[in-house]
C-alpha cells in the first residue's frame, strides 16, 4: 500500500531540516580544515609540500562554500526521492536517508586532510 501524504508536508519537513544539515556542514568544513593544518605543521620538515597563508585559506574557504552550495542541490535528492519512491512510512524513510545524507557529506570534507595524512612522510 502506498501512502499518501501532502507535498506540502514533505517540502515543510525536508526544508525544517536544511539548517541542522547545513549546520553539520559548516562544522564538517571547520574540522576537516583543523585537521588539514595539523598535517601540514606536524609534517616532515623537509617536505615542502604545504603552505598554509591568508590567500589560500580564503581560496579554500570561498571552494568549501562553492561545495557546500552544491551539497544544498544534492540535498534535494531526499523530497525528490521521497516522492518518487513514495515510500509506506515516509517518517522512516526521511530519517535514514537525512542520516545517510549528512554521515556522507559530512565524511566527504575529510577526504582532503585523510589524503594528506597518509601521503605526508613523517621525518
Amino acid at each position: 500500500m502506498i501512502h499518501s501524504e501532502a507535498p506540502t508536508d514533505r517540502k515543510v519537513r525536508w526544508e525544517g531540516h536544511r539548517k541542522i544539515y547545513n549546520y553539520w556542514l559548516v562544522g564538517a568544513g571547520l574540522v576537516a580544515f583543523a585537521f588539514y593544518c595539523t598535517v601540514a605543521w606536524t609534517g616532515c620538515s623537509k617536505v615542502d609540500e604545504f603552505e598554509i597563508t591568508a590567500f589560500t585559506a580564503a581560496f579554500q574557504a570561498i571552494g568549501y562554500l562553492l561545495a557546500m552550495a552544491i551539497a544544498n542541490v544534492c540535498y534535494f535528492l531526499g523530497p525528490v526521492g521521497e516522492s518518487a519512491f513514495r515510500p509506506k512510512d515516509p517518517e522512516r524513510y526521511r530519517k535514514i536517508t537525512f542520516g545517510f545524507g549528512v554521515a556522507f557529506s559530512v565524511a566527504l570534507p575529510m577526504l582532503m586532510p585523510v589524503t594528506a595524512f597518509i601521503s605526508v612522510p613523517r621525518c
